[in-house]
């Protein structure tokens, strides 16, 4: 007698029924992937800025990768937004969770500046040297005698 396994209904099955199964369907797929590993990223940026301030160069790190996270992010939305336009459904984007991806953003792209701006540099920058001022003796050159 064989065992019944219970497997859970990834999160890509939030598409909804009357999606065909199609291109559109495997590349929606792809897209609310990307859109919720966007969002993790966020999150993790977020919790870094607010976290242990002692890993600036981890901050300093997020926070350059952070400038393609939004137009990347709007990106997918818009892609998502036209799959479900060609089949008559609006329930994978929701203006409010963008916006909310946004304001997150703006405020801890704001923290995680001022943070890099207030911290002393995790990049010390190397003093200069003195220069050793040895004096050394002139070479012997040897004389030649023209005859």
């Amino acid at each position: 007698m064989k065992k019944s396994r219970t497997v859970k209904a990834s999160k890509a099955s939030r598409i909804s029924p009357t999606l065909p199964n199609t291109d559109h369907h495997e590349k929606l797929n792809g897209l609310l992937t990307s859109k919720e590993q966007l969002e993790r990223q966020l999150l993790n940026f977020k919790k870094s800025v607010e976290g242990d301030v002692s890993s600036l160069s981890a901050i300093k790190a997020r926070y350059d990768e952070s400038a393609a996270l939004l137009p990347h992010y709007f990106k997918i939305l818009r892609e998502i937004k036209s799959i479900d336009m060609l089949y008559g459904n609006n329930s994978h984007v929701d203006e409010d969770n963008f916006d909310k991806f946004e304001s997150t953003y703006y405020e801890t792209v704001g923290k995680a500046k001022e943070l890099l701006e207030t911290q002393p540099s995790v990049f010390p920058v190397a003093k200069p040297t003195t220069a050793l001022k040895t004096k050394l003796k002139p070479p012997e050159l040897p004389t030649f005698w023209s005859l």
